[in-house]
């Protein structure tokens, strides 16, 4: 196989590749864009009676797990535990109530899943976070995304777009030098 042969297959194959990357970001900021708009919209809310609260705190980021007698155990995203104040989790002891809202989507495996997210948490003594804090958190996080996948995305299109360019030029065509 020649040598130009090989460039244009492995221009080929970068070029699939980064196209496939391409669509893949783009399709996945659209799920968590709809996630976003209209999944806090579902949740359904919970009580239960607590057993152990876990806080694991690892320096740059603190997993919170809740562990009741009724469901599975019951989990804050670590990315949000800084937005919350932590004291008030160490406050809630075994056989408090506490009152909390999942998806609709996780609603029907609370009983059977491992880990259950969580997007709000109250004692009758305490709010410790709502939904609505959550949301806020969430429109915060979804800009930072938003504005990676815009950085991701004209890398991926420039490698394209190199790689058409290339893959033009090795067939003799647009770009091409001529020297007479």
């Amino acid at each position: 196989m020649e040598k130009r042969q090989k460039k244009k297959i492995i221009y080929s194959i970068i070029l699939g590749i980064s196209a496939f990357l391409l669509l893949s970001t783009i399709v996945a900021t659209f799920i968590v864009g709809a996630i976003k708009e209209h999944g806090f919209q579902y949740v359904t809310e919970f009580s239960g009676t607590v057993d152990v609260v876990m806080i694991n705190d690892g320096g740059k980021s603190t997993r919170v797990s809740i562990f009741t007698e009724e469901y599975a155990v019951l989990s804050i995203d670590s990315s949000f535990t800084s937005y919350i104040d932590l004291e008030k989790l160490k406050e809630i002891k075994r056989g408090d109530k506490i009152y909390f809202c999942t998806l609709d989507i996780f609603k029907e495996d609370i009983y059977t899943a491992v880990v259950i997210p969580i997007y709000s948490l109250s004692t009758d003594y305490a709010n410790i976070f709502s939904v609505d804090d959550y949301v806020r958190f969430f429109d915060r996080t979804f800009l930072y995304l938003i504005i990676a996948v815009i950085v991701e995305s004209l890398v991926f299109i420039s490698v394209i777009i190199f790689c058409i360019i290339r893959l033009r030029q090795s067939r003799g065509g647009v770009g091409k030098n001529v020297r007479n």
